[in-house]
């Protein structure tokens, strides 16, 4: 049976791609450090190996034998310098292990709209639109997509950039819908509505093994060719992109909310925020999502790509609408204690 190895297993999306994996009855192997919290894993029915991206050795014998990989291992918030070791220098070293086995594996990696940035004025983002990243998140993601790239012509690669990801222990949008449903309130940034790409962790994980299977590959271009490079690299979106101000009110919809204040943050009272809330998080010694970073990526534009070309390449299809999904996280938090019991309100269907 060919073997998966999986980085980032015990992260969010991690988790449901390994516990997807396992269902489907495949060998599952998820590389994690030794102080990873394996607790939402199934560890009877994986194996681990011990490794990180500084270690060359452990590597090569992670990806030893293996038929895909999915690079999921990252980080979201940091330093600069914090951000490319772990997004840039970690693709470039699991890459390079790749390339190295006699038989290199299929590599999916993971990265981020916030690689790509914004979409141009009056146009969805697609893989051919120049990537200008605006942050340090989305330069180092960038960074780590480049990295890929000089051994795609050895190692079959893939890379596909989600939008917001949310969905049952998701705990970095939880905030948007617990200020929705306790003090029915939607603050959002500036006095525009910029529209945003979600897609749920269910959604992304079928486009994550779509594209293992049946995606195209980035190949190195030899004579100035930049289709090559375009090819192989997908989005992951619901086509229901809605702007910040829909999305509170789908959000007020799947907790049951009633009337919804929706509020909007001056830009400089949004940095003054961050910047305190980064200094704060500095002093403790902590990470914190909330940061003057995400304010770029907060302020910069809309944040929106076209999915017909992984409609069309791979037949991909969300299983249920934005609203659906939506509905079933709200009930997650609900029946998890997250959010307070809300007996009235009703789901739709699960996929």
């Amino acid at each position: 049976m060919p073997k998966i190895l999986v980085t980032g297993a015990t992260g969010f999306i991690g988790r449901h791609l390994v516990r997807r994996l396992v269902k489907q009855g495949q060998q599952v192997q998820c590389m994690v450090r030794k102080s990873s919290n394996r607790q939402h894993l199934p560890e009877s029915d994986v194996e681990f190996v011990i490794s990180d991206f500084t270690d060359a050795a452990s590597l090569g014998q992670a990806v030893r034998g293996c038929d895909t990989v999915y690079h999921l291992a990252g980080q979201t918030s940091g330093s600069r310098a914090t951000l490319n070791l772990m997004n840039a220098r970690g693709c470039q070293k699991l890459s390079a292990a790749c390339a190295q086995q006699t038989t290199p594996p299929t590599l999916v990696i993971v990265s981020s709209l916030a690689a790509a940035g914004t979409s141009p004025i009056n146009h969805m983002r697609t893989a051919e639109t120049s990537a200008i990243p605006v942050s340090n998140y989305g330069r180092s993601k960038r960074a780590g997509e480049l990295a890929a790239l000089q051994h795609a012509s050895r190692v079959p690669t893939s890379i596909v950039r989600p939008g917001i990801v949310f969905g049952p222990e998701n705990t970095e949008v939880f905030p948007i819908f617990q200020s929705i449903s306790q003090l029915h309130l939607h603050a959002v940034p500036g006095f525009s509505s910029r529209r945003v790409s979600l897609i749920h962790s269910e959604d992304l994980i079928d486009l994550l093994l779509l594209t293992a299977r049946h995606g195209k590959r980035i190949q190195q271009s030899q004579d100035g060719d930049s289709s090559a490079t375009h090819n192989g690299i997908y989005f992951a979106a619901d086509p229901q992109q809605p702007s910040l101000h829909q999305l509170g009110r789908m959000v007020g919809k799947a907790v049951n909310a009633g009337p919804l204040l929706i509020l909007p943050i001056a830009e400089p009272i949004a940095w003054l925020v961050a910047g305190c809330a980064e200094l704060a998080s500095h002093v403790l010694g902590i990470s914190q999502s909330f940061n003057t970073d995400k304010m770029r990526e907060a302020f910069a534009g809309n944040w929106i790509n076209s999915m017909e070309r992984e409609m069309h390449e791979l037949g991909f299809r969300p299983k249920q609408t934005l609203q659906v999904r939506l509905d079933q996280t709200a009930d997650w938090y609900r029946q998890h204690g997250w959010l307070p019991s809300s007996p009235e309100h009703s789901v739709g269907p699960s996929s």
